[in-house]
C-alpha cells in the first residue's frame, strides 16, 4: 500500500496531466467521474485527482522527513542518557519531564504559531517536540541492555564505549524504536493535515491533503468528494503505515 502511494506521488505527471494549481472557471465543482476529471473539482475548477496525487509529497515528507530526523535524534540522545547515567541522565530526563508537561498538540500549535504558518516551521515544530518520545524508550531499553551478560562481557575484554552502545547495545534496542517510529510516522501525517486543516501548516493553494479538507468543510453536504478523497487518502497511508508497525512488531520481536 505504502509503496503504491509513494509511486503515484512521485510519478503524478504520468497520472494526470493537470497542475494541481490550475484553475479552470468553467468546472468549478465538477462531479466525479466528470469528463475528464476522474474525482471531480473543487470550488475554483481545479482537479481533485492531480491535487491529491501532488499534495501527497507534502505529506509523505512529512512523514518521513520529520520522523527519520526525531528517531535519530531521540535515540541517540536517549542511548547516551541510559548508558552513562549521572547527572547526564538527569539532565536529560528533566527536560523531558518539561516536555511531557504540556500536552504534544498545544505544544506544537504554540510553537508553529510563534514561528509562522509554513511547512518548514511545522517541521521544525515536531522535530523539537517528538525526540523525547524516542529518548524515554531508548533509555528504558538500554538500562536494561547495559545489565546484560553480553555487555558485562564487552567491558571486561576492553572495548571502548563507544563500540559498546554502538555495536552491543543499540541493535537490541533499535528494534522497539523502529516500531514506534511506524506509529510516529501516522501520527505526524495526521498532525500535518490537521495544522493544515487549521491554516498553521501548509498555505493555500498549496495541495495538501489538510488544506483540501479545510477547503471542503463548507460542501460536506452538497459537494462530498472535496473533503472525502484527501481523507480517504490519509487513511490509506495512516493504514499502510500501521500495518508496516505490525509486521516489523512480528518480525523483530517474535517472542512477545
Amino acid at each position: 500500500m505504502l509503496v503504491l502511494v509513494i509511486v503515484a506521488t512521485v510519478g503524478a505527471p504520468l497520472f494526470t496531466s493537470y497542475n494541481p494549481n490550475e484553475i479552470d472557471p468553467l468546472s468549478p465543482l465538477a462531479p466525479p467521474l466528470s469528463p475528464g476529471h476522474v474525482l471531480g473539482t473543487d470550488a475554483f475548477g481545479r482537479d481533485i485527482l492531480s491535487r491529491i496525487l501532488y499534495g501527497g509529497r507534502i505529506d509523505l515528507l512529512i512523514a518521513f522527513g520529520a520522523t527519520s530526523v526525531t528517531l535519530v535524534v531521540g535515540t541517540s540522545i536517549g542511548l547516551c542518557s541510559g548508558y552513562f547515567g549521572g547527572w547526564i541522565d538527569a539532565t536529560v530526563m528533566r527536560i523531558v519531564d518539561l516536555f511531557f508537561a504540556f500536552p504534544f498538540f498545544v505544544l506544537v500549535i504554540a510553537i508553529v504559531a510563534m514561528l509562522g504558518p509554513s511547512i518548514f516551521n511545522m517541521f521544525i515544530a515536531i522535530w523539537l517536540t517528538s525526540w523525547i518520545t524516542y529518548t524515554r524508550i531508548t533509555r528504558g531499553h538500554t538500562l536494561v541492555a547495559k545489565r546484560q551478560e553480553y555487555v558485562l562481557a564487552a567491558r571486561a575484554l576492553g572495548y571502548r564505549r563507544g563500540r559498546v552502545m554502538m555495536r552491543h547495545i543499540l541493535p537490541n534496542v533499535l528494534s522497539f524504536v523502529i516500531i514506534f517510529a511506524m506509529v510516529d510516522a501516522v501520527g505526524n501525517v495526521l498532525l500535518g493535515a490537521a495544522l493544515g486543516f487549521l491554516g498553521l501548516g501548509a498555505k493555500p493553494p498549496s495541495p495538501e491533503w489538510g488544506v483540501m479538507i479545510s477547503d471542503g468543510q463548507n460542501y460536506m453536504f452538497t459537494q462530498w468528494w472535496l473533503a472525502t478523497f484527501p481523507g480517504i487518502a490519509i487513511v490509506i497511508v495512516g493504514v499502510a503505515f500501521s500495518l508496516i508497525g505490525d509486521g516489523l512488531a512480528d518480525i523483530l520481536r517474535p517472542g512477545d
